[in-house]
């Protein structure tokens, strides 16, 4: 039987020299010796049983193999106690897990396992549970105690998988659908024309951003009023009301366009997007996603996992296409198929991230998030958030309901809730997300109905315009001035609008081209020409200064008019201003001084 070069090293990584030596001799050698011919019959020498003297080495080969070979390490979860047995089965499936959090499920654990003090008092047969006792320092204002943890390391896990039958509850299976009373959201149909709506807003500088590129909260407004958009929220509070808005406002500069697409191009933009999402980390989930997390702009580029977005959708990508399935089915189908995400590490979520909280000093009106909540302010909201983004793409259809209305399972803070995406419930992939996210190789985008009419004027600068096409609204609102109910009128003022260079109306007028018309009669053609001349038509010129006589020195003013030298280097100009050239300043610093005055 050939064993995996990852899993001995994973073996040899969590497994200490003292803990496999424990094990082996209170534990593992009574099984070798009750089950000796067994473990032959399975290919496994035990010439270890005669060795006097064995090395981490030995160990690790016997370990390997053991715990490698399908009947053999079910036999000997049999012989453990069913305590740890059972302990076992839910970290496989669960994932790792706090000491306390162990006791409370199974309280027979503290029977073979306790932490006084700072001590760890373990028994043998416990020492098959992986384990890790945090050793980080905190800050004395996060209020917490080192943690053990007891878990399964990825490698081992897999494996470890396939050699025991997976309850139903842990695997994917189809929903009907949602029920009558939760809300839903497919914008699979709308982001096709809306994209090109978003994308014309964010060109035309409407929407600001931080030096950190979050969008600030008078653009969310604006994109959102702009766009018409579908929020997940109808509702006034302010981290409910702009959801979708700030997904989208914040997705926008990763869309490498000059101008508004057409709508048979987004599928393919999404995919770039997506592409350069990842690839780039211009979006930080935790301080992007996760607003309610005070301290986030701290560790955004030192402490985060730029995979953590890559991960996230190779989890949606394992789920199949078309079907509902309630998230709760999805969390565990994550659990148990996917290492555990860290967006951020514990060192920095323990010691500088926190939510509000009642206290009576600077420090202790925060709670640090230790790593007794960093499952629920973190890593639940953070994947439960990243269905919100796709949603809000039209990548997946998701049902959903407001967050609880009190944070369930931390009293402390002074919130309402945890995150906004608590109350998501289902989640289904589009057509439109399986094609993105690379699950189908085609996709057609539906027949965008023209329901506008539009009129260019050939003898006057002048626009017919009626219907709806909010992308077509708002770039004659940047360009003309309404003259009637259906008509504009553009002239050089209205067109210059917002232009500070010369590449601002270049790039007007080709928005122009492809938003109103690209084939256009003479008189608009000469108009672009001639508004591109119009860019700086005064010039300063660096070769002068300009000086001014003070009232006082009339005789000197008198002497400047009469002078032949001065007259030859001086222009004069209005109140006792004159101009010359630089070259000649220490000529009139010359002549100055040979009639009496000093020039500095």
């Amino acid at each position: 039987m050939k064993i995996s070069e990852a899993f001995i090293l994973s073996i040899d990584k969590n497994y200490s020299r003292q803990s496999l030596e424990t094990f082996y001799k209170n534990i593992l050698i009574h099984f070798l010796l009750e089950n000796e011919s067994f473990i032959k019959n399975q290919g496994l020498k035990l010439d270890i049983l005669s060795k006097k003297k064995l090395v981490k080495e030995d160990f690790l080969i016997l370990f390997s193999y053991i715990l490698y070979n399908r009947e053999i390490f079910d036999k000997l979860l049999s012989y453990l106690p069913k305590t740890i047995n059972k302990i076992l089965h839910f970290l496989l499936f669960e994932g790792a897990k706090e000491y306390k959090e162990l006791v409370e499920k199974f309280p027979d654990f503290k029977g073979h396992c306790k932490i006084v003090g700072e001590n760890l008092i373990i028994e043998p047969e416990c020492l098959i549970l992986p384990h890790k006792k945090e050793d980080y320092h905190a800050y004395a204002w996060s209020n917490r105690s080192p943690n053990l943890y007891f878990h399964i390391p990825y490698e081992i896990r897999t494996h470890w998988l396939t050699l025991i039958p997976i309850p139903e509850e842990y695997k994917l299976k189809p929903i009907k659908g949602p029920s009558a009373n939760e809300f839903i959201l497919n914008a699979e149909a709308t982001i096709i024309s809306d994209l090109p709506l978003f994308i014309s807003t964010y060109l035309q500088g409407d929407i600001k951003y931080n030096n950190h590129f979050k969008a600030q909260a008078g653009s969310l407004n604006k994109l959102r009023k702009a766009g018409n958009i579908q929020e997940f929220f109808d509702t006034d509070d302010k981290e409910l009301n702009n959801v979708r808005t700030i997904f989208l406002a914040e997705f926008l500069p990763l869309i490498e366009k000059k101008d508004p697409p057409m709508p048979e191009e987004v599928p393919d933009i999404l995919i770039k997007g997506l592409t350069k999402m990842i690839n780039t980390h211009h979006i930080s989930p935790l301080y992007h996603w996760l607003r309610y997390i005070k301290g986030s702009v701290h560790v955004k580029n030192g402490y985060e996992d730029h995979t953590v977005i890559f991960m996230m959708l190779k989890m949606v990508q394992n789920i199949p296409t078309g079907e509902w399935f309630s998230y709760k089915n999805i969390e565990k189908y994550i659990n148990l198929n996917f290492p555990k995400l860290e967006p951020v590490t514990q060192y920095a979520a323990t010691n500088h991230l926190y939510l509000d909280a009642s206290g009576g000093s600077k420090y202790y009106d925060r709670l640090y998030i230790s790593t007794d909540h960093y499952d629920l302010v973190i890593r639940k909201p953070l994947i439960k958030g990243f269905c919100f983004f796709l949603a809000s793409l039209g990548l997946l259809e998701i049902s959903y309901d407001y967050p609880p209305d009190e944070p369930q399972g931390i009293n402390q803070v002074n919130r309402d809730f945890i995150s906004p995406y608590d109350g998501l419930s289902g989640i289904r992939i589009t057509d439109l997300g399986a094609y993105v996210m690379g699950l189908k190789k085609e996709y057609t985008v539906p027949e965008q109905i023209q329901n506008y009419t539009l009129d260019i004027h050939e003898e006057h600068l002048l626009i017919s315009f009626s219907g709806d096409n909010k992308i077509i609204e708002m770039f004659l609102d940047k360009i003309a001035v309404k003259s009637g109910e259906k008509r504009y009128k553009v002239d050089y003022a209205s067109f210059l609008k917002d232009c500070k260079l010369k590449d601002d109306i270049h790039n007007k007028i080709v928005q122009f081209k492809k938003i109103i018309k690209s084939d256009l009669p003479p008189l608009w053609l000469d108009f672009f020409d001639d508004i591109l001349t119009r860019y700086n038509p005064i010039h300063k010129v660096s070769a002068y200064q300009i000086f001014k006589i003070p009232p006082q020195h009339k005789a000197l003013a008198s002497l400047i008019a009469r002078d032949e030298v001065l007259k030859n280097i001086l222009i004069k100009a209005e109140d006792y201003h004159f101009f010359i050239k630089e070259k000649d300043k220490s000529i009139l610093k010359s002549r100055l001084s040979s009639l009496g005055y000093l020039m500095p």
